[in-house]
């Protein structure tokens, strides 16, 4: 079996290979694309004319293989991939690699799905259609005229928010908390490489943080040329709305002092003029800060970061991005116990009687998750609803079930920021985010995720680095385990329950049932002296003692202690919620 997996993953790897090869042979700049963020394509490739970058990007889909081989063309399979390539932010091409001639071909993927009124579930790439020495450069012009006219049609249609903080504006007094993150992202951006990714779950205030970061004196000292700040949408619930280099350019550029006159029409133009723009600012000694907010892929801003190492740069977004050359990333976590009782106090206002009373209001925070966006949300309903108490609304939030439907207020609710999150998701990990749900603790190992999930141990890890890498789950300070925040559990134990069977949630749940039935066995035996196994599980008393120490809180559950002690060693049917 191994051997087979290692030929098809050489075969692969050849098709890439051979694409990138050729690309770079011709200057374009290709980058792979990181898994976590992967919707279905392989390379990143930004386009060069003339040695300079053109400001036009593309997604490659890249398939090697018999199998995508037809009698008179070759094939590339849609999947669940249609909308995001019809939709997403760049167009992505196919190209297949035929394995025993060493040939690729071509198709423009976005363009056929466009075409389609129904996604097919296949799209022909025609052997006419080849890529070589001799059609690459008409590849690259048919490519490039097909971007500049989609990005056209988008910009039409969409609209970029890009603002400049004036130099004297001073830090909020109402900001709650984080002075160590505060004065880390001060320190990186006056001192060190200038260049700051801000990552974190939906809800927890990446925003705000960076809002008062760049308005400190310090900051604004550093960057005499100016704070600009673009909302690049990329978390908003409509795919069609996140903003592309092509549409950000003319913005940035008015912004920059550019007059609208002297603004090119093409994004080719404009991204040369926006780069000789920064440059030249950087070089008179006006360094720029630019503010990248809410970015959900590295194509959104691979093209608007400055050239000059004068710049500094700060993305905030829910993903890790994938690898971004010389950024440091600061990942946010919630609120203390006392953060999220002074951001109570701050919404409500001091003289608020409700908070007079501690024990509910700490009770309050907690079922929050002391996550700033439910913090917020329960805050605005109790300034809005004067006769609420604190003990009622404790009450309807302790319906774990209704809870989500509590924090909803106005337009701003928890359920709705993390559906975002979930459609942002690789479809390959959406069903892995719901089935962990059926882990009923806040913490699990990595063994008892892959129990869940019914998947061997590196292919379980390999998932949960995914799902962290897009702040849906965090690493717990043990080795190798993992938590999930509550209203981040309730939402994926909403979505198991709306799209995983019955059948498969007990089945599931049987799998993490046997193995704590049988590691408390064992360890049980490890303690009296008396360890089974060859080798054991437990190498020593001192480990035995850890692992019930680890799982002590999960063990105590009342429905997987009831499971263990029905059926320690075998599966059988429990009824899972």
């Amino acid at each position: 079996m191994s051997g087979r997996v290692t030929q098809s993953r050489r075969i692969e790897r050849a098709g890439v290979n051979a694409l990138r090869a050729l690309l770079e042979d011709h200057d374009q700049i290709v980058q792979e694309i990181d898994g976590g963020n992967d919707y279905g394509e392989d390379l990143f490739v930004m386009l060069t004319k003339d040695g300079e970058r053109t400001g036009v990007a593309i997604a490659i889909q890249v398939k090697s293989g018999n199998k995508y081989k037809r009698a008179h063309s070759y094939a590339i399979p849609v999947e669940g991939h249609a909308n995001d390539w019809r939709n997403g932010l760049l167009p992505v091409l196919g190209v297949v690699f035929d394995v025993a001639t060493k040939q690729l071909f071509w198709a423009n993927l976005t363009e056929c799905l466009e075409s389609s009124e129904e996604a097919p579930s296949w799209i022909v790439v025609p052997r006419e259609q080849e890529l070589n020495e001799d059609t690459i450069q008409s590849f690259l012009a048919l490519t490039h005229k097909f971007v500049e006219a989609r990005s056209q049609r988008r910009v039409e249609e969409a609209s970029l928010h890009v603002t400049r903080l004036p130099g004297t504006s001073g830090a909020s007094p109402r900001f709650v908390g984080r002075k160590q993150e505060q004065q880390a992202i001060r320190n990186m951006l006056t001192t060190m490489g200038r260049r700051v990714l801000v990552s974190g779950m939906a809800g927890v205030g990446k925003t705000s943080l960076v809002d008062q970061v760049v308005r400190h004196h310090d900051v604004s000292t550093v960057f005499s040329g100016g704070v600009i700040v673009a909302d690049m949408h990329g978390f908003s619930a409509h795919r069609t709305r996140m903003a592309s280099p092509g549409i950000a350019y003319g913005p940035l550029l008015s912004v920059l002092g550019v007059p609208s006159d002297e603004i090119p029409r093409t994004a080719e133009g404009q991204a040369a003029l926006y780069h000789r723009t920064l440059d030249t600012l950087g070089a008179s000694g006006n360094p720029v800060l630019m503010v990248f907010d809410n970015v959900a892929e590295l194509s959104q801003v691979a093209e608007l970061l400055p050239r000059a190492d004068a710049h500094g740069v700060v993305l905030t977004s829910r993903s890790r991005l994938g690898i971004l050359e010389g950024i440091e990333t600061i990942n946010l976590d919630c609120l203390s116990s006392e953060e999220s009782d002074v951001l109570l106090t701050q919404i409500l206002g001091s003289e608020d009687q409700r908070l007079h009373a501690p024990g509910p209001i700490r009770d309050l925070c907690a079922l929050c998750g002391h996550l700033p966006l439910a913090l917020s949300i329960s805050a605005a309903i109790l300034k809005d609803d004067v006769d609420l108490t604190t003990e009622e609304l404790l009450a309807e939030l302790r319906e774990e079930k209704g809870r989500l439907d509590v924090l909803h207020f106005g337009d701003t609710a928890v359920r709705a920021a993390l559906q975002v999150s979930l459609a942002r998701l690789d479809c390959a990990m959406r069903d892995p985010f719901c089935r962990l749900s059926i882990h009923p603790g806040s913490e699990m190992s990595e063994q008892a995720a892959s129990a869940v999930l019914g998947l061997s141990g590196p292919q379980a890890r390999s998932i949960l680095r995914r799902l962290s890498q897009a702040s849906l789950i965090s690493r717990s300070s043990a080795t190798s385990r993992w938590r999930m925040h509550d209203l981040v559990y309730l939402f994926a134990a909403e979505q198991c329950e709306a799209t995983v069977s019955h059948s498969d949630r007990q089945q599931a749940f049987s799998r993490l049932a046997e193995l704590y039935g049988q590691a408390s066995l064992n360890a049980d035996l490890t303690l009296r002296g008396t360890p089974e196994g060859n080798p054991p599980q437990f190498q020593s008393v001192t480990e035995a003692l850890s692992w019930f120490d680890l799982e002590c809180a999960n063990l105590q559950l009342q429905h997987v202690s009831l499971a263990i002690t029905i059926s320690p060693n075998r599966h059988t049917p429990f009824r899972c919620t």
